[in-house]
Order: C-alpha cells, then sequence, then structure tokens
C-alpha cells in the first residue's frame, strides 16, 4: 500500500502518521518501540495509536 499525507510541517505528520497506523495496524498487546532521543511531540501521534488500539508504547 502507498500513501501520501501533507502536512502543515513534520511534527504534524508524524503525529499523524502514529495515530493512523496506530489505529489500524496495532492490535491488543503489541508494543510500539520507540527511540530515547524521540522529541516528545513525535510521541503523542504513537501514544494516542496505540491507546485506541490496545498497544503500548515502549
Amino acid at each position: 500500500m502507498e500513501e501520501i499525507i501533507f502536512s502543515r510541517g513534520r511534527r504534524s505528520g508524524v503525529k499523524t502518521v502514529g495515530m493512523r497506523y496506530g489505529r489500524g495496524k496495532v492490535k491488543e498487546g503489541d508494543e510500539i518501540v520507540i527511540t530515547e532521543m524521540e522529541e516528545d511531540g513525535n510521541m503523542m501521534g504513537w501514544e494516542e495509536g496505540g491507546k485506541g488500539s490496545g498497544g503500548r508504547l515502549k
């Protein structure tokens, strides 16, 4: 599947991708792994995507 997302900026784009991917692909019990170097603003989308699907951020 290929998709193009247009956003206002990087942070907005990363948040959108995290939320949409998390809600569509992450299942209960799944872990979303990110690095310690990730900015707080970028983690928000992954957190929201994981909450809706039962996944958790690690």
